[in-house]
């Protein structure tokens, strides 16, 4: 048996010589070494390779030596609504965003349900994010004020409210904000009195209770673009102080103040960075209620994707919330189907407010996983228009849209009866690439794409991947 280079013998004779040497008298000349010794090859200098081999370096004593990554987690909530939002106040809450501030701080304060309430642990942060649009206005409603009141549709809710029936008031004003009906006598636009005064007071709360290195109370708000029901909602979260989150007020929904595009929210974020030197970020949440547009692959709002769009949305969005009272947004049964937890608190019966149920294809654009698979796969292909096309129309993408490598490729539409060059209604177009290549039946429903045959070499491949990950994969 060998230990590294040194032989097992010289080991033993060195501890018998150990031995020996602590038994004799200190003025004993030291033995010299025996042809045995000689033989087995022990004599001879231990270089240092060998000796570090031999000899490990032991590990430091404190295990943080050397960490340079955190190590405590924060926990907070980055998506809160008080009294000052028109759903939650329906609903029955009362408390500001003082109150809010407080009660995540670890005081205790009076629910709106008239019970003293505690948390257990305080939070380590909060953002109060009360709707934009109409922020302020519940407050003036639930309190009668008369040019409120003077409104056949305020003076309605109001009595809904005062009669118990706020939950149905709640949802009569979801659906008209969704549907385009509220009144426009009762929108508190940016600019007005009571708006104005709102913002103000969510950013004077936050100021008063923010206390560096215990807690952060973030400014905020919810941009609430909600059109035809379908949920785009995004949390915008400041970075700043109140000195710079002054000057601007909330980019709302409704024109001429806002917009329902999310890219004119992000237009808006730039602005206010570029005004203020500041820095903001926007979380989106309830894909499951977008009806297919919150990820979308080919275009969104009339318009077709391209570089542009996937990178400044990465910009402004690199966060989602994926779980959340209104459902889990981040897998669904019929997307991950392996994973015994993609039913996790599933609501896919329609968008927010049920006017459009829901159909299947709607559902790989509105969970986070599959918009991480499909992003990887633009990340793959290089261009997202040219990714999707066959997905979408069966067909190659025209030459504008194919990355530089693809074959050009012709389509041979198929003859009518009458003989016409036009596609016969519901047929499939077939694809002849001009490299003598095998044709492409292209598939309505995105699984196919050119074969191997019809590709060179370095065009990437689109189809999509059968399994991602399962949740049962990662810690639980």
């Amino acid at each position: 048996m060998r230990i590294g280079r040194i032989p097992a013998a010289c080991i033993g004779m060195l501890l018998v010589a150990l031995a020996s040497v602590s038994s004799n008298r200190a003025a004993d000349p030291p033995a010299k070494p025996t042809a045995a010794a000689d033989d087995h090859g022990c004599t001879g200098t231990l270089d240092p390779e060998t000796a570090q081999r031999v000899f490990p370096a032991q590990r430091p004593y404190s295990p943080y030596a050397g960490r340079n990554f955190p190590t405590r987690p924060y926990f907070g909530d980055t998506h809160l609504h008080t009294g000052f939002s028109m759903d939650a106040g329906a609903f029955g809450a009362k408390l500001g965003p003082r109150d809010a501030y407080r009660f995540a701080r670890g005081e205790e304060v009076m629910a709106s349900s008239g019970q003293p309430v505690k948390l257990s642990r305080p939070l380590d942060f909060l953002v109060v994010a009360d709707h934009s649009d109409n922020m302020g206005f519940f407050p003036d409603l639930f309190a009668g004020k008369p040019e409120i009141l003077a409104n056949p549709t305020g003076r309605k809710w109001y009595d809904m409210i005062q009669s118990g029936r706020g939950a149905d008031a709640a949802i009569e004003i979801i659906v008209a904000f969704s549907q385009g009906t509220f009144p426009k006598e009762l929108m508190y636009f940016p600019g007005s009195r009571g708006y104005r005064g709102a913002w103000q007071e969510t950013i004077d709360a936050a100021e008063a209770y923010n206390d560096p290195g215990r807690f952060t109370a973030f400014i905020g708000f919810e941009w609430t673009s909600n059109t035809g029901g379908n949920n785009l909602h995004r949390n915008v979260i400041f970075r700043d102080n109140g000195d710079r989150a002054r000057q601007v007020e909330p980019f709302t929904v409704y024109p001429p103040y806002g917009s329902d595009n999310p890219a004119n929210l992000w237009k808006w974020m730039a602005a206010y960075e570029a005004k203020t030197g500041g820095s903001v970020l926007a979380i989106a949440h309830n894909g499951n209620l977008s009806n297919g547009l919150m990820f979308p692959m080919v275009e969104t709002f009339g318009k077709k994707l391209d570089r542009e769009y996937v990178e400044t949305r990465a910009k402004w969005e690199r966060l989602y919330e994926a779980t959340q009272t209104k459902g889990d947004g981040e897998a669904h049964p019929s997307l991950s189907p392996n994973d015994e937890f993609a039913d996790f608190e599933t609501w896919d019966k329609g968008n927010l407010d049920l006017s459009v149920l829901k159909k299947k294809e709607m559902l790989e654009y509105e969970y986070v996983r599959s918009a991480l698979k499909n992003g990887l796969r633009l990340e793959q292909s290089g261009t997202p228009r040219a990714s999707r096309w066959a997905a979408t129309s069966g067909r190659l993408p025209p030459a504008r849209c194919r990355p530089s490598s693809w074959p050009r490729c012709a389509t041979r539409s198929a003859r009518t009866s009458t003989g016409s060059r036009s596609s016969r209604a519901g047929s499939t177009p077939r694809v002849r690439c001009t490299r003598r290549c095998t044709t492409w039946p292209g598939a309505a429903t995105g699984s196919r794409e050119p074969t191997a045959s019809c590709r060179p070499s370095g065009a990437p491949s689109t189809s999509p991947t059968r399994r991602g990950p399962t949740r049962s994969a990662r810690p639980s």
